[in-house]
């Protein structure tokens, strides 16, 4: 199954922290699994050298 980075980013722009680590079959269950970071923080998703998503505080918010 294909290795999943999960970046918060915080203000400016700028990566907050370490990455979260997620492995998963798909991009879709990737971006479902990343959108429970997002609270008041984009998210950027990275599957190996390739970006997958870029998900706004927005995102997050329940459907």
């Amino acid at each position: 199954m294909p290795e999943y980075r999960f970046y918060l980013i915080g203000d400016g722009g700028h990566v907050a922290g370490p990455p979260v680590q997620y492995v998963g079959p798909n991009d879709t269950t990737a971006i479902k699994e990343a959108k429970r970071l997002v609270d008041g923080h984009d998210v950027e998703i990275w599957q190996s050298e390739r970006v997958v998503a870029y998900l706004t505080a927005d995102d997050g918010k329940a459907e």
